[in-house]
Parts: structure tokens; sequence; C-alpha cells
């Protein structure tokens, strides 16, 4: 069996090696990636030792858990056969590693290779999404049950259960959850329901407005994001622009406010609101910016020029979001780092 290390930029590979080395686990090569600066995958080739192989993956765990989230695997098993790949929860880090080869034995299932630790066995990802959806529409989705799927003491795969939210939950679930969310990763998720959803629910605007100044960047970033959104879904046009001018006003402060933020979305949303003053700020950042501070900039001129045309809100066009961004943004890059978009 060959253990290789792949790591980017961001990634100090000093550490993991130190700890595989106490492990007694010699490597058979290190790789740094230009990709993505955050990427980390050990990776296994060859005839498996998984002995060998569960010792390298708790030694990766030491050196890295609880900063980071889970450890990614990969299972190399030839050209023409899909790779394995893992996600070690580092909060079950034992369990889940000592799963790893029982798992890989009797794998067959080309079509869902990507493996998830869900209800203490692994998974494929078809499988847990269909137990996900089954779990939660199995009773109401009153405000507790919403919450405590959003931030759950145990690591799980938030996708499918953002997914569902979005499909399925209503705006006065969502409200609910909102009025009683405490931790930053249950207001975060909730706020990034909204992204996508083109349904009207203005009593969320209030809430979003007011994570604006959550003192979690992510919160504050989501929020803004949706914002946008939730304004242009508000069916009646007098509230949609009386609205929109209260959502402006609040991003044209938090963009003068937060510098530090990934303002890229928080400006197309300035836009879509329709709100005036805020027509300045962003002709200032088109003529004057760069790159994707000057493009979020035009965008957003641009939404508000719809909405003008429409004398109020647009509802023609959404706002510009993850899914109309060039596809020379990173997203990922702009919701997990300190750098402008």
């Amino acid at each position: 069996m060959e253990l290789r290390l792949e790591y980017g930029a961001n990634r100090n590979p000093a550490l993991i090696l130190d700890a595989l080395i106490a492990a007694g686990i010699q490597l058979e090569g290190t790789v740094r990636r230009d990709t993505w600066p955050d990427d980390l995958e050990l990776q296994a080739s060859g005839d498996l030792e998984f002995p060998r192989l569960v010792r390298a993956i708790r030694a990766v765990g030491t050196a890295l858990c609880p900063e980071d989230v889970s450890i990614p695997v990969r299972i190399v098993r030839g050209l023409s056969v899909a790779d394995l790949l893992f996600a070690i929860p580092c909060d079950d880090l034992e369990r889940a590693a000592k799963g790893v080869p029982d798992d890989i034995r009797p794998y067959e299932d080309e079509a869902d290779p990507f493996r998830h630790w869900f209800r203490g066995q692994w998974m494929g990802a078809d499988e847990e999404n269909r137990l996900t959806e089954e779990e939660l529409s199995s009773a109401p989705l009153t405000a507790k049950r919403i919450l405590s799927f959003l931030d759950p003491p145990d690591s799980r795969d938030w996708r499918p259960i953002q997914h569902y939210l979005e499909r399925h939950a209503s705006c006065s679930q969502l409200v609910n959850a909102m009025a009683t969310a405490q931790t930053s990763e249950q207001k975060w998720r909730l706020a990034y329901a909204f992204h996508r959803r083109g349904r009207s629910c203005e009593a969320a605007i209030s809430h979003l407005i007011g994570w604006l100044g959550d003192v979690d960047r992510k919160v504050r970033e989501e929020a803004a994001d949706s914002l946008g959104g939730v304004v242009l879904a508000v069916r009646d046009h007098r509230k949609r622009a009386q609205l929109g001018q209260q959502a402006g006003a609040a991003l044209l402060a938090y963009v003068n406010d937060r510098p530090e933020d990934n303002l890229y979305f928080a400006r197309t949303a300035l836009g879509a609101t329709g709100y005036e003053p805020a027509r300045s700020y962003l002709e200032e950042l088109a003529r004057k910016g760069s790159g994707s501070v000057r493009e979020s900039a035009e965008r957003g001129l641009a939404n508000l020029d719809q909405a003008a045309l429409a004398g109020g809100p647009a509802v023609s066009q959404t706002p510009v979001s993850r899914s109309r961004a060039s596809s020379s943004i990173s997203v990922a890059a702009g919701r997990s780092g300190g750098h402008e978009m």
C-alpha cells in the first residue's frame, strides 16, 4: 500500500508529518496542490493494509482535530474504478476510522463513491440523503426541530438537511426558528435557506437585517446575501418598495461598516433592494474598484437600474447570486477566507 498526502498552500504539513512519524507511519509521497489553498487529502492506493491505514487516519486526526471538522481520505482504486472518498468526522474519529475497512471490503456501488458517517455507520450520499429526508418529514418542522437539525450535537452532512428545508419549510416555520436561533451555525444556515427559495417571506426581513450586526462574520455575510432575494420575492409592490428601503439602508450601512467582510453578494443585494441612496456608493466602486470589487458594484448597479425602471424593487430580475456569478469567482473562497471578492 502507498500512502500519500496532498495539501494546499494554507496547510502546514509539518504537523501532520510529525504525527504520522510518531505513529510509526512512513508516507510514500507528499504533494502540494495549487488549486485550493485549504485542500487536504490522505490518499491510499495499491494493496490496502488496513491496520496501517487506520493508524494513519488516527495520526492525521491528532494533528488536525478539533480545529478541522473532518479528515478527507481517498482510496484510489484504479483508472477504471471510482475512488472512494471518506470524510472522517473529528467528533467520532475513533469509531469512524475503525469502520473504514469494513466499509471498503464489500463496497460495489460505483454510482455513489462518497462515503458519509451517519448514524454510527458508513454509507453513500444517496442513501444518507434518503434517510435524512425520511427523518425530517416524519414530524412537523417546529422551530425546535429545525434548530436541532441545523446545529446537531453529532457531526453529519448538513447539505441534505439544508436542501430539504429550502424546499419544504414554510415562511412561518423558518421565521419561528429565526426568532429563537442562538448559535452562529443556526443563524447562518437559516439565512442561507433563503438564497434560492424565491418564495415570499416578509417576516424574515427584520431578522436578516438584525443579523447584519451579528458578531459572527459568516452570519452577517449570509444575511446580506439573502436580503435582496427576500425583498424581491415580496408580492405586493408597495410593500416591496417599503421593505426595500429598510433593507437597502441596512445593507448600505453594513457594507460601509464592515469592509473586512466578503461584500460581493451584499453589493448585488443592495442594488436589488432598489435603494437609490446606494447609487453613489456603487458608482464610486464601479469607477475606482478593480477585479471582483468592481464586478460586484457593476452588478449591484444593474440591479438598481432594473429596480428604478420598475418604479420599485425589480420583480423581473432576481439579484445576482452564486448561481449567476462569473465562473471566475470562487464562492467557497469568499465564504471561508478573509479576502475581498
